[in-house]
């Protein structure tokens, strides 16, 4: 039975990546080959990981945006919930990669200017989770809750921009060789 359930999981794990992977390549379609042949292995795979998220985290934006037309329909704030629950797992995924290079490739994001700690910041400052409706899981919504859902889905849409932006700096930053000469 364990080993059922763990199988299961792991099925589980392998499509969602998979699913992550089509996204990604889908969804990459515009945006120009990363050019890291001069990073380690290790900050190479941090440049396509940023690019993975970065491009990841559109669809979530995307349905804050419109969190407010979701009121009064079949269609529940829980699925929104739950995509900003993926991306606030994706973004931990990816600071604790960041966190785990070795000195040197840590001391080389820094030189590059490829500073990951605005997105840890940020992630850390919503509690390391992105919630549509803070302290309102799973309540039923209320006379009044269209102007409350309506400022903080604008004030979280704003955040996971800057958000985006940051990533975008950081996958920018790590294709811009040092200057050997500097």
């Amino acid at each position: 039975m364990g080993i059922a359930v763990l199988a299961g999981f792991g099925l589980f794990r392998t499509l969602r990546g998979q699913a992550a992977s089509r996204r990604y390549l889908d969804e990459s379609g515009h945006e120009a080959p990363l050019e890291i042949s001069h990073l380690s292995l290790p900050l190479q795979r941090v440049a396509r990981e940023t690019r993975a998220l970065r491009l990841s985290l559109d669809e979530p934006l995307r349905l804050v945006q419109g969190a407010e037309r979701l009121l009064g329909t079949d269609v529940s704030t829980a699925e929104v919930e739950r995509e900003l629950l993926n991306a606030s797992r994706d973004i931990g995924a990816w600071v604790r990669l960041v966190e785990r290079l070795g000195d040197q490739d840590q001391a080389t994001m820094r030189d590059m200017g490829a500073h990951f700690e605005p997105v840890r910041d940020a992630i850390a400052a919503e509690g390391w989770a992105l919630e549509l409706r803070p302290n309102a899981k799973y309540v039923d919504m209320i006379e009044g809750a269209r102007d409350n859902l309506v400022n903080h889905s604008e004030k979280l849409s704003e955040r996971m921009r800057r958000l985006l932006l940051e990533l975008e700096r950081v996958e920018t930053k790590l294709q811009i060789p040092l200057d050997p000469y500097r």
